[in-house]
C-alpha cells in the first residue's frame, strides 16, 4: 500500500512539472464565509489581496467610504488557514492593489490618492512586511493627471528585483480628457531606486492612443521570458461614432518597452480583463466579459503562449439570466492550474462564483462562494478578489449580508487538490 502511494505522489508530482493537466476537483470550496471586515458606519469596496509565500499570510486591502467625501485604505493580515491577525489604516485614497516581493519578503500597496490643491488623483505607495511594520508612505505618479485604477506584479528575476506599477493615466487635453496606460518600476527595497529614490528609471507611457481611450489595466509577471503582459480596455462606445471596446493584450519588456506590434485582441466585445501567468508553461489567461450581447453580458478565458500565439479561448458562464461580470484570476502553482471568481448578476441578486481552470480552459462546473450557509437570497456579492496560497486560495469580495447595513469585506477558503487524470479525458 505504501509502494503505491509512493508511486501516485511521484507520478503527480511529474505531471504538474511536465505541465499535464489534471482532473479538476469538483466544487473546491472549504470553509465557510467569514467576515474580513464588517464596519456598521461604512462601505467597503474593492478589496485587493497577495499571499506571502514565507510567512503563509495573506493581506487584504480595501477602500472605505465614510461620507461626507472621507475615503481611505485598511489592511487585515490573515492567515493561510483563514484566521484574522491584525489590521491597520494604510493610507486616505481609493483603489488600493497589492503585491508581494519573495525576494525581500515584503508587500507592496499602491493606492490613488486625492490632491485637494490641484484637484485630481496621485499614485501612492507603501510597502508592509510580514507583521504590521509599515514603510513610508512614498509618491509614485504625481502630476495635473488623473492617476486612478492601478495594478501591479512583482519580477522576481535573478536580475531583479523590483516591482511594476501601471495605471490608467487621465491627462486633461481640451475639451476632454485622453486615458493612457502608463507604468512606473519600483525597488523591491526601501531606497533600492535610481539614486536612493524608491523609482527606477522614469515613468513610461505603454499604450496611448490619441483619440481613442485605454483604461482598466491589469499586469502579470512571466518569469519564463522575464517580461510581463499588460491587458486592458480599449475604445469608446459613447463617441459618435462608438467605438466598440476591445480587450487587448501588450507584451512589456522588464525595462517597461512596448515592443512594437507585440499586441494582440483578444476580445473585439470586451471589458475588465484580468490576467494571470504561468512560468512552467510559458503562457497567460486572460479572463475577461464579453459583451456581444450588450444585455447579457459572459464570462471568457482566453490562454495565450508567451509570443501570444492563441491556444484556446472558450465561453466559463454567463446567459440571459445571469450576467458574469468583474473577474480576477490566480494561477495555482502546486496544480499548474487556475482559480477564476466573478460576479453574477441576476435580476433579483448578485453572487460571487468560482471556477478552476486548466491551461487548456478545461473546466468543471462552477459553485457559489458567497452563499451564506441555511441562507437564501439574502445577500448580494460583488466585486471579488482571488490571491493562491499553499495549499489553497483565498477568495475576498465585497457582501451586503452581515447586517451592518452597507457593503462588508467577506473572504473563504478554496481548497485545491491534485487528481489523478481521467482516462479518456481530454481537454479543449
Amino acid at each position: 500500500m505504501r509502494t503505491i502511494r509512493w508511486l501516485t505522489l511521484c507520478l503527480l508530482a511529474l505531471l504538474v512539472l511536465a505541465g499535464v493537466p489534471t482532473t479538476l476537483a469538483a466544487d473546491p470550496v472549504i470553509g465557510q464565509p467569514f467576515g474580513v471586515s464588517r464596519l456598521s458606519n461604512n462601505d467597503e469596496s474593492r478589496p485587493a489581496i497577495a499571499y506571502n509565500s514565507a510567512d503563509g499570510i495573506y493581506l487584504v486591502v480595501w477602500g472605505n467610504n465614510w461620507g461626507g467625501g472621507h475615503q481611505d485604505i485598511y489592511a487585515q493580515r490573515i492567515s493561510r488557514t483563514g484566521r484574522l491577525l491584525s489590521w491597520f489604516y494604510v493610507g486616505d485614497g481609493i483603489d488600493p492593489v497589492v503585491a508581494y516581493n519573495s525576494r525581500d519578503n515584503n508587500f507592496l500597496i499602491v493606492w490613488s490618492h486625492y490632491d485637494s490643491i490641484n484637484g485630481d488623483y496621485d499614485l501612492y505607495g507603501r510597502r508592509v512586511w510580514a507583521g504590521r511594520t509599515q514603510g513610508t508612505a512614498f509618491p509614485i505618479a504625481g502630476s495635473f493627471d488623473n492617476e486612478i485604477q492601478p495594478a501591479i506584479a512583482f519580477n522576481n528575476h535573478s536580475s531583479r528585483d523590483e516591482f511594476m506599477v501601471v495605471w490608467q493615466n487621465g491627462e486633461h487635453v481640451s475639451p476632454s480628457v485622453q486615458y493612457s496606460i502608463r507604468g512606473q518600476r519600483i525597488a523591491g527595497l526601501a531606497g533600492g531606486g535610481s539614486g536612493g529614490t524608491e523609482a527606477i528609471g522614469n515613468q513610461v507611457e505603454l499604450v496611448n492612443w490619441p483619440g481613442t481611450p485605454a483604461t482598466s489595466p491589469d499586469i502579470a509577471y512571466n518569469l519564463a521570458r522575464n517580461e510581463y503582459g499588460l491587458v486592458y480596455q480599449f475604445g469608446d462606445p459613447f463617441v459618435l461614432p462608438p467605438q466598440p471596446l476591445e480587450v487587448r493584450i501588450w507584451r512589456v519588456t522588464a525595462d517597461g518597452v512596448t515592443p512594437p506590434g507585440a499586441m494582440v485582441i483578444v476580445s473585439s466585445n470586451g471589458q475588465a480583463p484580468a490576467i494571470a501567468a504561468n512560468n512552467n508553461r510559458n503562457e497567460y489567461v486572460i479572463a475577461y466579459e464579453d459583451h456581444s450581447d450588450a444585455n447579457a453580458p459572459s464570462l471568457w478565458a482566453m490562454n495565450l503562449d508567451g509570443d501570444f500565439g492563441g491556444l484556446a479561448q472558450a465561453k466559463l458562464a454567463g446567459d440571459s439570466i445571469w450576467k458574469a461580470m468583474q473577474p480576477d484570476i490566480v494561477r495555482i502553482d502546486h496544480t499548474n492550474d487556475y482559480q477564476v471568481v466573478w460576479t453574477q448578476q441576476g435580476m433579483i441578486y448578485s453572487d460571487v462564483m468560482g471556477m478552476r481552470i486548466d491551461s487548456y480552459l478545461g473546466h468543471d462546473s462552477a459553485y457559489s462562494l458567497s452563499a451564506f450557509p441555511g441562507q437564501f437570497l439574502v445577500s448580494n456579492g460583488q466585486y471579488p478578489a482571488v490571491a493562491a496560497g499553499r495549499g489553497a486560495a483565498l477568495a475576498v469580495w465585497e457582501d451586503d449580508g452581515w447586517g451592518t447595513g452597507g457593503w462588508d469585506i467577506t473572504g473563504r477558503l478554496l481548497g485545491h487538490q491534485v487528481a489523478l487524470p481521467r482516462i479518456g479525458r481530454r481537454f479543449h
